[in-house]
């Protein structure tokens, strides 16, 4: 009889049993392991998501200091924060006037996350060809083609019809008016237009600020500014201006004009009592450089005021001219024929409240005035109201005063003029977020 060995069949059980042990201990081995990575990747998930909303509180906090600054700061800043497992910190460098690069750089818990804003900027009046407090008596017509952004707190005029058509936009059309007057049926609007919509004020215009910055001058607050009191003559030839002023002792002084240049002309409390008023007459002149007058009363514009580099021919051309008045910006009964003004323009009307700011020509309701040349505007066109140029007769045709061509200077949307008034309390617009890349971890 043939003997089996069961013995053989014991050990291959046991052997069988054992590798499947190995193996369920291997499975248990791979289910931890991806157990532990799921929790670690999903830990750093966390600690990215909480180091990419440090490195936003850094940009809020810089931005906050743009906006605080009335969309002005002086200098490169760097703010830094830190907690028991985060922290931040951001950089803010100037890359122009009112222009910012923001770069921020967040941590939690050994990770690390990065945010960049390439340009933040301040919205300025510049934004607009055309914003006007109350717009009386200004109405677009049939051939009108505005290609910058257009606000009127008080409700546009328009006209139209089916036979002529009616003024095209090419850019935002705005008035906190809930209303418009006249037919807008045959008007082309390309980015819309909205009613009930405020654009800011004039009145937030701090001409004290403005004052207070061009009389701090010097490198250690990075402000080109000149301070002068009562009655001023200038006339800009080149990167020069050259200056009258009676307190000063100043005639035909020559002053170099320096980079984001600031002029700032007060009223005087002693002297002369008709020279006291802060006015300035701005004789014909070519700016090349960057420059910004600002009165207490009028800016009165005796001539031609141009650039070396015209803009319209030279695109990258950076002369650029503000005048800002806090009455008005008047065309002097010296200009007997047509007038070329290349610059941004805000008659902001706070010196008198019975007295709204206005673009407009002196002695312009004076019978002896007779028909002028056309003025024609580069630039963007600032008034708490709509001043008066010419007058026509019943059937619209001219009688006195000037014609008006109007263009917009589409640099100033994002090149305005040094110190030029924010739209609203320091508003800003922001181009160009990059995307949030690790920094390490």
């Amino acid at each position: 009889m043939k003997k089996v060995n069961t013995n053989n069949k014991a050990g291959f059980a046991l052997m069988s049993t054992m590798g499947y042990m190995v193996l369920c201990f291997s499975f248990a081995g791979i289910v931890i392991n991806a157990a532990n990575e799921h929790v670690r990747k999903a830990t750093q998930a966390v600690s990215r998501e909480a180091a990419s909303y440090l490195a936003e509180a850094g940009i809020e906090e810089l931005v906050q200091t743009i906006s605080d600054g009335g969309g002005y700061v002086d200098d490169n800043v760097t703010v830094y924060y830190k907690g028991s497992r985060g922290s931040y910190s951001a950089d803010l460098t100037k890359i122009g006037w009112g222009k910012y690069e923001i770069k921020s750089l967040g941590a939690h818990d050994g990770l690390a996350r990065r945010i960049g804003v390439k340009e933040v900027r301040l919205t300025s009046f510049g934004d607009y060809f055309m914003w006007i407090g109350n717009n009386a008596g200004l109405n677009f017509h049939v051939y009108d083609e505005i290609y910058g952004k257009v606000h009127s707190d008080a409700a546009i005029n328009f006209r139209s019809s089916s036979i002529l058509g009616g003024a095209t936009f090419w850019d935002e059309v705005t008035s906190i008016a809930g209303k418009h007057n006249g037919s807008i049926d045959y008007v082309t609007f390309h980015k819309g237009y909205d009613w009930n919509t405020p654009q800011g004020s004039l009145a937030d215009i701090n001409f004290d600020n403005l004052k207070n910055l061009a009389a701090t001058a010097g490198v250690s607050s990075g402000v080109n500014g000149l301070t002068l009191e009562g009655k001023t003559n200038m006339r800009i030839v080149g990167d020069d201006v050259y200056i009258t002023n009676e307190r000063k002792g100043w005639v035909d002084e020559r002053v170099t004009i320096n980079p984001d240049q600031l002029i700032y002309v007060s009223d005087a409390t002693s002297g002369n009592a008709s020279t006291r008023g802060g006015n300035v007459y701005l004789d014909s002149g070519s700016l090349d450089g960057q420059l910004t007058i600002v009165s207490d009363e009028d800016i009165f514009i005796e001539g031609d005021l141009l650039y070396d580099e015209n803009p319209i021919d030279y695109p990258e051309s950076d002369d650029v001219l503000g005048l800002i008045s806090k009455d008005d910006v008047r065309v002097s009964t010296k200009v007997k024929s047509g007038l070329d003004i290349y610059a941004a323009i805000v008659a902001a009307g706070q010196k008198d409240t019975n007295n709204p700011g206005e673009f407009n020509a002196v002695d312009v309701g004076s019978s002896t005035m007779g028909i002028r040349g056309n003025i024609n505007l580069y630039g963007s066109l600032t008034q708490d109201s709509q001043g008066i140029l010419n007058y026509k007769d019943s059937n619209g045709v001219r009688v006195r005063g000037f014609g008006k061509n109007f263009f917009y200077d589409p640099r100033l949307k994002e090149n305005p003029p040094a110190y030029y008034p924010a739209i609203g309390s320091g508003s800003l617009t922001f181009k160009g977020w990059s995307e949030w890349t690790d920094a390490g971890g």
